[in-house]
């Protein structure tokens, strides 16, 4: 057992610990594979729960960090326009309210998002006229016609039952060359192995904990050349970090009070780490092998 499960997570409501807008953290036993090092939650919610929660989800923490979060997806957009010259397609897995999206649409990319969240992408429709959004779990979305030359997975495939089949879904709906980003919970990063059982990444939602080396791996089982993995930083208020942090027992309950505190908390904001991890990768075409 790497982490026994918080003290009576299994009898909150699911709806209490999901998304940004959760009153409760916690999570149910998290175990490490000894053969290949995944990490991975032992026990989660059935997929008609989860699914169930995701489809009703109206995030309002999420948005009211929407500037916050524009920064961060800012920076991730301009990253990816500078390996593509030549804006293309743009498939945003998990788009949420569609802040990403918008800032690849400020840079001439054609986006299509989706997402299980109809809250999230009504929003996301007004936020993106120019857009495709789609109300869809990644497992039941189809994408016939033209690939996309980018997709971008943030914060979602430790979020799904089966990573393997999301990665054999994108082999449809990706262009041979094309890349594909994730941002991910590193279970490895200096902040979780300091942090251990406090590290705000470990939650009920979250059903894997990805290393470099096993996403790595992931990545090239389904032919993929990770081109770099690096970590991430993102920036939200004062008032975000302590309502974070209010989440959990002990000292760090008490050190969100102190944050709380501080004068103008909602209008100060920080850059600073969490212990995620960005991930970029190619997939390989048929030239790759002549």
């Amino acid at each position: 057992m790497l982490f026994p499960a918080s003290a009576g997570i299994g009898s909150v409501d699911p709806l209490e610990c999901y998304s940004s807008s959760r009153t409760q953290s916690g999570h149910f036993d998290i175990v490490r594979c000894d053969a290949c090092g995944l990490v991975r939650s032992l026990h989660r919610d059935d997929i008609k729960t989860r699914q169930q929660v995701y489809a009703r989800l109206e995030d309002l923490v999420y948005e009211e960090e929407s500037e916050n979060r524009q920064a961060t997806f800012h920076r991730r957009a301009a990253i990816i326009s500078r390996e593509f010259p030549h804006p293309g397609r743009l498939l945003d897995v998990g788009c949420s309210t569609g802040l990403f999206a918008a800032e690849a649409a400020k840079l001439g990319w054609q986006v299509t998002g989706i997402d299980p969240s109809a809250w999230a992408v009504s929003i996301a429709r007004q936020r993106v006229p120019s857009g495709e959004f789609f109300s869809t779990p990644v497992e039941s979305a189809s994408f016939p016609g033209s690939p996309f030359d980018v997709i971008v997975l943030w914060d979602l495939l430790e979020h799904v039952d089966h990573p393997r089949e999301v990665l054999s879904r994108l082999d449809r709906w990706i262009k041979p060359d094309g890349h594909i980003h994730l941002d991910l919970p590193n279970i490895d990063s200096l902040i979780a192995r300091v942090m251990g059982r406090y590290w705000p990444m470990l939650l009920r939602e979250h059903l894997w904990y990805f290393s470099p080396k096993t996403i790595s791996c992931l990545l090239q089982e389904y032919g993929y050349e990770v081109l770099r993995i690096q970590s991430n930083r993102v920036r939200f208020s004062f008032e975000n970090i302590g309502r974070r942090l209010s989440q959990y027992p002990g000292f760090i309950h008490s050190i969100s009070n102190r944050i709380s505190s501080v004068a103008g908390a909602d209008r100060i904001s920080i850059w600073f780490p969490t212990g995620e991890m960005e991930v970029a990768a190619r997939k390989h075409s048929a030239a790759d092998n002549d």
